[in-house]
């Protein structure tokens, strides 16, 4: 059974809905650590190119320039103060973004005992302040891999047929069944079940159980059906061991081309400006956030940051000529969990006359001119690789550890993007075990596109956000502002 799909499917449709409005200078608050002379000088300097009036800059005391922070210690030094400030000036319910300066704390750390391994300690200060109405209810509330209202619901070929199927109790049963390796009698619910309701996820399960019967003739004739329905899950078709039978077979690479093929047919959400999660019980509102720089452990100098900053500022509206590059290392763990998106997110692009390439490697080819890039590599050396990161550009890689910027963090840091001129990157500050909620889907670059700033397109394709940490100009508009797409 496809566990990545179905996990998918529950994702995206328990989302809830939303209200919205428009991330600017305007909604934008300014954070600053007391503590930090590179926090100041950093944060000032972005809110003077931005044109960000003085009255919507914080500053908070007692908070410690370190890596690390207890959950508590997050509300009660950061939360709590800022949200009393906001109140006090007026600006909590106008207030959408949450620019933090250099030097917060960057992973809060949290109780996850008895929590899944993929829920586990610390969490990111980006995450934890969009999520903030959350953090009473516990770990388990914000952890969850549907937490962010405001993430997008792609269409996904058959979804429908597959949802019916999910609320289906003969669905339940058939998992009972699989895990107590009853083969026989799942295939005859599925077989059931498919009569009444022929959805890719059925007819995929179906066809495991005749290949694992030795009805390869059958259970190739219904993976057709189910492909026809809309499977398009090709990486856990070649590796699922119930088909291993059917691999050998003359047509498996055509049936695996013709899943490939329904790539296309995945359809983005709208690109929707963004309003905050109210709040709940006084807690504060959740926003989005972004941290504007890194300038101690594993960032750059604080006149590099502010290089940065200046640069994506002038790319604002510029449309830039550069190509977004969706690159498929052979690093299955990592690529593998936002492959779904590549090949619609690039035909999007290109519907709107972007460049946009699907490319087997690491990184860009030599010399490439990048406005964006999604890969999936622990380690890389951009400068050695010779691609060129044009101003305005967002990058990011899926690995355990691009988030954690402390000295000897391990793996490639989301600096490595920012040092090579990008406007923003993002990470995860811990362990993610690879699950494609907590990144940014492909479709980032394509909401960019549209017209979304850069924290809200992040934050529109990520549905679980509460380790990834995400680092430079949040109202990065390379593309005008244009109206939601349908």
């Amino acid at each position: 059974m496809s566990l990545r799909l179905l996990l998918l499917l529950v994702v995206l449709t328990s989302l809830r809905g939303w209200l919205y409005a428009e991330v600017s200078p305007a909604t934008t608050v300014v954070v600053i650590n007391a503590a930090s002379p590179a926090s100041e000088r950093v944060a000032r300097h972005w809110m003077a190119l931005r044109k960000i009036p003085d009255a919507q800059a914080v500053v908070l005391t007692g908070v410690p320039v370190a890596h690390r922070v207890t959950l508590d210690e997050f509300r009660r030094l950061i939360l709590a103060p800022l949200e009393a400030v906001l109140v006090e000036r007026k600006l909590s319910e106008p207030t959408t973004l949450i620019a933090y300066g250099p030097d917060f704390p960057t992973a809060i750390t949290f109780d996850d005992n008895g929590l899944a391994a993929g829920c586990r300690s610390p969490a990111s200060l980006t995450g934890l302040t969009l999520l903030a109405p959350l953090l009473a209810a516990g770990p388990r509330a914000f952890t969850a891999a549907n937490a962010n209202p405001y993430a997008e619901q792609p269409e996904l070929p058959g979804q429908q047929a597959n949802l019916r199927a999910l609320n289906d109790p003969r669905m339940a049963e058939v998992d009972r069944l699989l895990k107590a390796k009853d083969h026989a009698a799942a295939e005859v619910v599925l077989r059931a079940l498919a009569g009444d309701i022929p959805a890719p996820l059925v007819l995929y399960n179906l066809a495991c159980m005749e290949a694992l019967a030795t009805r390869e003739g059958d259970a190739l004739a219904t993976l057709s059906r189910a492909i026809d329905a809309g499977w398009f899950d090709d990486r856990h078709s070649q590796r699922d061991p119930d088909l291993t039978a059917l691999r050998t077979h003359p047509s498996w690479p055509a049936l695996i081309a013709r899943m490939q093929a329904h790539f296309t047919d995945i359809t983005p959400g709208p690109s929707t400006p963004f309003r905050h999660l109210p709040a709940r019980d006084g807690s504060s509102p959740g926003r989005l956030a972004i941290l504007l720089g890194v300038t101690s452990g594993r960032g750059l100098t604080v006149d590099e940051t502010i290089g940065n900053l200046e640069r994506s500022v002038a790319a604002d509206g510029t449309a830039p000529k550069g190509t977004v590059w969706f690159m498929a290392s052979n690093d299955d763990a990592r690529t593998g969990p936002r492959r779904w998106a590549f090949a619609a997110a690039a035909k999007g692009l290109r519907d709107l006359g972007i460049s946009a390439e699907v490319r087997d490697g690491v990184l860009p080819p030599k010399d490439a001119p990048v406005i964006g890039a999604t890969i999936g590599i622990a380690d890389f050396d951009w400068a050695a690789n010779g691609a060129t990161m044009l101003p305005g550009a967002w990058c990011d890689h899926l690995t355990s550890l691009g988030g954690a910027l402390q000295p000897n963090g391990g793996q490639t840091p989301l600096t490595a993007f920012l040092r090579a001129g990008a406007a923003g990157a993002g990470g995860t500050v811990a362990e993610p075990l690879n699950h494609p909620f907590k990144f940014p889907s492909a479709f980032v670059h394509l909401h960019r596109a549209r017209g979304l700033s850069l924290v809200e397109a992040v934050h529109r394709t990520m549905s679980g956000p509460y380790q990834y940490l995400v680092v430079g100009d949040p109202l990065s508009r390379p593309w005008p502002a244009a109206s939601p797409a349908p």
